[in-house]
């Protein structure tokens, strides 16, 4: 509890009989006495938030080095030599299922043969006997890489026939590095 000092004001209109005096105030000749409070103050207690401190926060960064005795990360690498010494001896397997292929799309004519040259789809060989050797695909069919490869052999002519010959080189080039 906190003790407080408060204040009012009152106005006292005594009716008295004419040219009565007024030290008479309690006297029983004055017929009514009127109060009217004007003006008082009343303890109110409220709270409000306001600064009492300030809290400063500040943010250092420090670098060390550090030597770590354990392996971090296993890398695989795969030689480009020898990827290109193992597609150098499928080559003409891949040149004979490429002809064999243009053959059967001639003979079967129709809108969806393309006339193209074994350098045309070569690299489309190449990337898939590439996937087909990549340990990252190691125990996992064509079916269930092909969706990662796709990306990659897809051409902006967007032609439903050439993608499926892609699809045809690309699966042979993984079959092949599976079975060399």
């Amino acid at each position: 509890m906190v003790p407080v000092t408060v204040r009012r004001e009152e106005i006292e209109i005594i009716r008295r009989a004419p040219g009565e005096p007024r030290e008479e105030v309690d006297d029983p000749s004055v017929v009514e006495v009127i109060r009217l409070p004007l003006r008082g103050e009343e303890p109110v207690v409220t709270m409000r938030p306001v600064v009492t401190s300030e809290v400063v926060v500040e943010r250092t960064v420090e670098s060390e080095e550090q030597l770590i005795t354990r392996t971090v990360r296993s890398t695989d690498v795969t030689v480009e030599e020898h990827l290109d010494e193992a597609f150098s001896r499928q080559r003409p397997a891949f040149e004979e299922h490429f002809a064999r292929r243009q053959r059967r799309l001639r003979e079967a004519g129709g809108v969806t043969f393309r006339a193209r040259q074994f350098s045309d789809a070569e690299p489309h060989y190449r990337s898939g006997f590439a996937a087909g050797g990549d340990t990252r695909h190691a125990g996992r069919t064509f079916e269930e890489v092909e969706p990662e490869l796709r990306a990659s052999a897809e051409t902006a002519e967007r032609d439903p026939g050439l993608l499926e010959q892609i699809r045809e080189e690309v699966r042979e080039g993984f079959a092949r590095a599976r079975n060399s």
